[in-house]
């Protein structure tokens, strides 16, 4: 009898927690028997806003009846997430799907309880092209480029092209195109012509935001006045040290324009100080040698704010020197010469120390890199600057690979460096 009871007082507890949870979780969604109903879509907000068609990525409501019936959304031939937090029977919150469809029916299929699919009206609008970057802005005639963005699409109705600035135009069967990437053979013959590169697709137009050859304010190209590569900029340093200059066939680096700034040498963990091989110095001096007197700097200078000018210039690093420590400090140094701007975080530089995210840095060609000046905010190990760059500083400009306050691994690194230019972000 007592083993009775005690069976009968667990059956009974049981069945006390089971109604109790269903007391405590009332709204506990439950797919709705039959197949949904939509009347008309929405934007999430505002919501008397009706549309026949959003952006992949968007929020969509969908309204009707009995949509918690709903067990599958379909955008075309994309299926899209069912949220249940954001169902009710007349009101459904989805997100347009953010791969591009392959068959195109610009319809919704709801699939219900029931198996019913019921079709909606509804365009998914694939935004237009957009480029981001190009690996190498002064890609050479014969060289690869590649640019990076995304929406880089093909269709027959209206096929893709890619236009360089000197009315050069490729199409999709003349590159290698993927949604995100176009690489693009420059022509044999390309002039050097300086503009824009505009994609074209079905869904749109862009150009780009960075100047192809872009020579409007190359303040050291490391070529004479006069020779192939020099775009009034200064030919060699004004200082100490002045480091190498090297033309074609240096190496294993094939030259970009001309010739280029050569750095190399053996490198601590540390990036410890050694100017000899890592540093070119560009002193100024007055009336023979300033950089912000060259015409093109002084109209940038006066034309623009510091925060809106990015530093640029290529690189290649060859994988047999590979970089593994150290960082290239572009130090602005107004008047004074010497080693003092170097080590003093009163000069704020500009960092750039490529290995830092995986270990090791190498090029396979010449390589873009961009320095916002609104980032010339540290000294020489990263800390904070203790001064801000002023539009005073750019007289004199140090090229020196050192510090950078990050540990790395002892290496033997080279470094080509050309077209060094201050442009318009």
């Amino acid at each position: 009898m007592k083993k009775f009871n005690i069976i009968l007082a667990l059956v009974v507890a049981i069945v006390a927690i089971m109604v109790t949870s269903c007391k405590e979780n009332p709204y506990k969604y439950e797919i709705a028997k039959g197949h949904p109903e939509v009347i008309y879509a929405r934007m999430s907000a505002p919501a008397d806003s009706l549309i026949t068609g959003a952006y992949m990525g968007n929020f969509v409501c969908l309204v009707g009846n009995n949509l918690k019936s709903t067990v599958k959304v379909d955008f075309n031939d994309k299926n899209a997430y069912i949220n249940t937090s954001l169902v009710t029977e007349n009101t459904m919150l989805v997100q347009v799907p953010t791969e591009i469809p392959v068959e195109v029916s610009n319809k919704i299929f709801l699939t219900g309880e029931d198996g019913t699919v019921v079709e909606f009206p509804f365009n998914v609008l694939v935004p237009g092209p957009v480029i981001v970057s190009i690996n190498n802005e002064f890609a050479a005639p014969g060289a690869k480029a590649t640019i990076y963005g995304d929406y880089f699409l093909d269709a027959s109705i209206d096929p893709f092209t890619l236009t360089l600035p000197d009315g050069t135009v490729f199409g999709a069967d003349d590159v290698e195109l993927t949604k995100s990437a176009i690489t693009f053979t420059v022509p044999a013959n390309y002039s050097g012509e300086m503009g824009t590169i505009n994609v074209h697709t079905v869904y749109g137009n862009y150009a780009s935001p960075f100047i192809f050859h872009d020579t409007r304010n190359i303040i050291l190209d490391f070529d004479e006045a006069g020779t192939p590569g020099d775009h009034g900029g200064y030919a060699a340093g004004n200082g100490w040290r002045g480091s190498t200059s090297r033309c074609d066939g240096a190496e294993v680096v094939p030259a970009l324009d001309g010739n280029f700034l050569w750095l190399g040498g053996n490198m601590d963990e540390n990036g410890g100080w050694a100017d000899d091989p890592f540093e070119f110095d560009a002193w100024y001096s007055e009336g023979s040698y300033d950089l912000s007197s060259l015409p093109n700097m002084a109209a940038v200078l006066d034309a623009y704010e510091l925060a809106d000018l990015t530093m640029k210039f290529e690189l290649f690093v060859p994988k047999d020197n590979a970089w593994q420590a150290g960082a290239i400090q572009m130090i602005w140094m107004g008047e004074v010469n010497g080693n003092t701007p170097h080590s003093t975080a009163t000069y704020p530089r500009g960092i750039f120390n490529g290995w830092a995210s995986t270990g090791s840095y190498f090029t396979t060609d010449w390589t873009t890199v961009s320095m916002p000046l609104k980032d010339f905010a540290f000294g020489p190990n990263g800390e904070a600057g203790a001064d801000a760059l002023t539009k005073d500083m750019f007289k004199g400009l140090s090229i020196f690979v050192f510090q950078g306050g990050v540990t790395g691994t002892a290496c033997h690194p080279h470094f080509a460096i050309d077209n060094v230019r201050v442009v318009p972000n």
